[in-house]
């Protein structure tokens, strides 16, 4: 099951831990463009987000993250969201796909794995490509005894057909608590049998 997380304001509430994660906007975020273009089908103009002096509380430690930015665009159909930070992730998602329905295909795409999952109701036609490095402070907001190596990333396709679903995770190395793992490489391919 993924973790189904519930927004209050400026609060994120992760209702599987059973905890309360806050992520508080005490810096300062920077909008070149409509905001509103992030969750529109077809936006008419492209949206750059400067997040500055960015602070994550959760019940374990506070974390501060360098500012970053995220940056939305629109061409030929196609939407693409660049996020670029040096400590949290950096990568790109792109394809023709609505904000709205971004966990549902994610869901339903994992979800296909398993014989008797009834898939979430999602419009037909979307498709999102995507490839990030992930860094080891991200991880830690959500296990603070998780540390990944560097090059770590992971890299896919999900579409609304279930058997459009590539995912390929590599990590040099993780480690967690007392366990140790390196040279991981997980494939997830929905089209070969």
């Amino acid at each position: 099951m993924l973790p189904r997380w519930l927004f209050f304001n400026d609060n994120i509430v992760d209702i599987q831990r059973n905890s309360c994660l806050i992520f508080l906007p005490k810096g300062e975020y920077i909008y070149n463009g409509d905001q509103s273009s992030l969750f529109l089908i077809e936006p008419k103009s492209n949206l750059t987000i400067n997040i500055k002096n960015t602070n994550y509380k959760n019940q374990d430690s506070n974390y501060n993250f360098q500012d970053f930015d995220i940056v939305s665009s629109f061409k030929k159909g196609e939407r693409n969201i660049t996020v670029n930070s040096p400590d949290i992730i950096n990568g790109t998602v792109s394809g023709k796909f609505q904000t709205k329905d971004i966990l549902k295909l994610v869901e339903n795409s994992i979800g296909s794995i398993y014989t008797n999952y009834v898939p979430n109701d999602v419009d037909g036609d979307q498709y999102i490509n995507f490839k990030f490095n992930i860094y080891s402070k991200i991880a830690a907001v959500f296990f603070k005894d998780l540390t990944l190596g560097k090059n770590t990333f992971i890299e896919g396709r999900i579409e609304t057909d279930e058997k459009g679903f590539n995912l390929r995770f590599n990590s040099p190395e993780i480690k967690f608590e007392d366990y140790f793992a390196n040279n991981i490489n997980v494939s997830v391919n929905n089209n070969n049998p």
